[in-house]
């Protein structure tokens, strides 16, 4: 799926904030909280995404969705990654 097809479909979903941004190679975030939902494509390198159901790593044109409060930690392998992320407000 590329960026403009991926925001397209989130719009129709309530998501209203959109970035390009990246992790910088072999980094390792610790746990946090998402504080709003959130969706992501990942478009270079590999991030790999540690929560409660466990662990996965995602790839360019892969996508994944985390909801408000869901706590996570996030890694990356020698190349980073560069990923498009969209944010929803949750009331």
């Amino acid at each position: 799926m590329d960026t403009a097809s991926f925001e397209k479909q989130l719009r129709t979903e309530g998501f209203t904030a959109f970035t390009q941004e990246t992790l910088a190679p072999s980094v390792r975030k610790p746990e946090h909280e998402a504080g709003c939902d959130v969706a992501v494509l990942v478009t270079a390198g590999r991030m790999t995404l540690k929560t409660p159901e466990g662990v996965r790593s995602y790839g360019p044109g892969e996508s994944f969705r985390m909801p408000k409060g869901c706590r996570h930690a996030e890694s990356t392998e020698e190349a980073g990654c560069a990923f498009f992320i969209a944010r929803r407000p949750v009331r």
